[in-house]
């Protein structure tokens, strides 16, 4: 099983504010999605990192998907359509 966490970043920096945002178990495409919405909501001032946690292997892993440091909205593009 993966579990994908959404953490916002206000600005972009994780030695600002943060918050997790939801955690959903193998749904990747859903993470992103909430991401991009919650950056459009709170006005561009927090940027989602997306993380999975793979708990399918020994021992479990856990893989930085989207980093807060790489997000630009047109990664997120068409995902929050449909």
């Amino acid at each position: 099983m993966k579990i994908y966490v959404v953490t916002m970043y206000r600005w972009g920096d994780r030695e600002n504010h943060s918050y997790v945002v939801g955690a959903f178990a193998d749904d990747e495409e859903r993470a992103v999605r909430l991401g991009k919405e919650m950056h459009e909501y709170r006005g561009g001032k927090y940027d989602p990192e997306v993380v999975c946690f793979d708990h399918s292997t020994n021992p479990p892993t856990m893989t930085v998907v989207y980093p807060v440091e790489k997000f630009d909205s047109k990664v997120f593009k068409g995902l929050s359509e449909g």
